[in-house]
Parts: C-alpha cells; sequence; structure tokens
C-alpha cells in the first residue's frame, strides 16, 4: 500500500498559507480546540452564504477573522447589522477584541469547498448522484478560463478531454496552469 500525502500539508509553504496565523507557548491546545469550534460555528451559522474558508490570526489579545464567501450580503446583513450581531456574539464568548474582514470569492464554481457543498445539498434533495457530478463538472467546465479561450478561438467549439492539466503539480496552483496546445 502506498504512503499517503495531505495535499493541503503537502503544497504549505510552497503556494498554499497556513489556515491560523498564530502562535502560543502556554495555551496552545486551548487555542486550537477553540479555533477548531468557532470555525465550525461559524460554517454551520453562515451555511446560505457558500463559505469557502474561514481563517484566523490572533495577533495579541485580539481575534481576526477572514471569511471567504460566494454570497458577502448575506454575511454582512442591511447595513451591517448581522455583522455587527456576529462580532458582539464572538467578542462575549471569546473575550477577545473581534474583527471580521469579508472577502468575496470570484468565481464560486471554481471553488473546490463550493462546489462540494452544492454537490451535497443536491444530493440530499435526493437528485440522482451522476446527475449532480454531471452538472458540476459540467459548469466548472464552462468557466475554466482555458474551455472558453478555445472556444472562442476555434471557429466552432472544440471538444476536448476534461483531464487537460497534469495530475501532479506543485509549482503553480491550479487555476494558473495553462498548458500548452
Amino acid at each position: 500500500m502506498g504512503q499517503k500525502v495531505h495535499p493541503y500539508g503537502f503544497r504549505l509553504g510552497v503556494n498554499k498559507p497556513w489556515r491560523s496565523r498564530w502562535f502560543s507557548e502556554r495555551d496552545y491546545d486551548k487555542l486550537l480546540v477553540e479555533d477548531v469550534k468557532l470555525k465550525a460555528e461559524l460554517r454551520e451559522k453562515l451555511k446560505a452564504a457558500g463559505v469557502s474558508s474561514v481563517e484566523i490570526e490572533r495577533p495579541g489579545n485580539k481575534l481576526r477573522f477572514l471569511i471567504r464567501t460566494a454570497r458577502p450580503g448575506i454575511v454582512i446583513g442591511r447595513k451591517g447589522a448581522e455583522i455587527e450581531k456576529l462580532k458582539t456574539e464572538l467578542g462575549k464568548r471569546t473575550n477577545r477584541d473581534v474583527f471580521i474582514d469579508i472577502i468575496e470569492v470570484n468565481k464560486p464554481e471554481l471553488d473546490a469547498q463550493l462546489v462540494a457543498e452544492n454537490i451535497a445539498l443536491q444530493l440530499e434533495k435526493r437528485v440522482s448522484f451522476r446527475r449532480a457530478m454531471r452538472k458540476s463538472v459540467g459548469r466548472v467546465g464552462k468557466s475554466f478560463p482555458r474551455s472558453t479561450l478555445d472556444n472562442m478561438a476555434a471557429e466552432r467549439p472544440v471538444w476536448r478531454p476534461s483531464s487537460t492539466s497534469p495530475i501532479f503539480f506543485l509549482s503553480r496552483s491550479a487555476r494558473s496552469f495553462s498548458p500548452m496546445a
């Protein structure tokens, strides 16, 4: 049996940043457990907003969240009411100054986490798994820059196999990869 390497840990430092940026010599275990619970709680509360990732920074006695979401309007709310409510709730729970930065995911159909959540939501609604997978792969293929450029440049659309990028590459991310035609 071959050895398995976690894909995120393998790319860490090469083309992926750390998800939590802080260090503590004393209460490391408590802070780590708190981070995991806070991330799970935020994902559950903001399920309708299409949260791609939650990153945590702890500068001093502060707590800073970077939330990448497909629908930032749902997180912010009318006139920022929802985000203020979230800040006060997290501040009371952690006894720290809480800052929340919201980053919009420009192309949610290219974000792996959001695509997986979309497929899971369809499966919960009892959609055929083949249909859900086929639609998701089609949506990703249509929005991937390579396929649209090929179709625009050709006189008639050219069919290419879906796997035009190599399985293994570390120096570049999948989005920046453009194989030679």
